[in-house]
């Protein structure tokens, strides 16, 4: 079963650094993820990444910046999908093209939920990795924004980029060093309510 977490104590982190990257512990109900308050993680520079404790447990969402969208999965796949599974959420969630999303698998680690059996894993994924998506494209969107003196809420996104109403467009790769800085977005965080 899940953990349900409160809005202040769901961690949805931005770590510092040269792209965007942000993290969430895996198996917590990601339906408070708006709006949650900056953590400590966001208040150091950008030449140190800091996450105490709760690391190992993890997922990290990671827009590069040639273009390619990386998780980590803490999982092994073995044949069952969960890799196409969950850069098929990624990719949904972010509006990217397949291609562009990479699933490598995580190292083994000492703690954290690593589990992989009882056709478990994108249950307990599914949750967390849209919050990511979701929390990654928003910031995108923003920074896109701030970039063309838009509105953020007339930007679109599609194909790994994100699309002004005039059709200009930028990569997400382009836009990750800005995303980074961006805390607070002007556009929704949630993830999208797809069927």
């Amino acid at each position: 079963m899940a953990r349900q977490l409160s809005r202040r104590k769901f961690m949805v982190y931005s770590l510092a650094a040269s792209t965007l990257t942000l993290a969430a512990p895996v198996g917590c109900d990601t339906s408070s993820a708006e709006g949650a308050e900056p953590t400590a993680a966001e208040a150091h520079g950008p030449s140190r990444v800091l996450v105490t404790g709760a690391d190992e447990e993890m997922l990290v969402l990671e827009v590069t910046a040639a273009n390619k969208v990386v998780l980590r999965l803490p999982r092994v796949e073995v044949g069952q999908g969960i890799t196409t599974a969950v850069a098929m959420m990624i990719a949904e969630e972010l509006d990217a093209r397949l291609v562009d999303v990479d699933i490598p698998l995580a190292e083994a680690r000492t703690k954290g939920n690593q589990y992989t059996g009882g056709s478990s894993s994108v249950r307990s994924l599914y949750g967390p990795v849209r919050a990511l998506a979701a929390t990654a494209r928003a910031r995108l969107v923003t920074a896109a924004a701030r970039r063309w003196h838009l509105p953020a809420r007339s930007l679109r996104t599609r194909d790994t980029m994100v699309v002004a109403p005039d059709g200009r467009t930028a990569t997400f790769g382009s836009l990750t060093a800005a995303a980074a800085r961006i805390h607070r977005p002007d556009v929704s965080s949630r993830p999208n309510s797809r069927v």
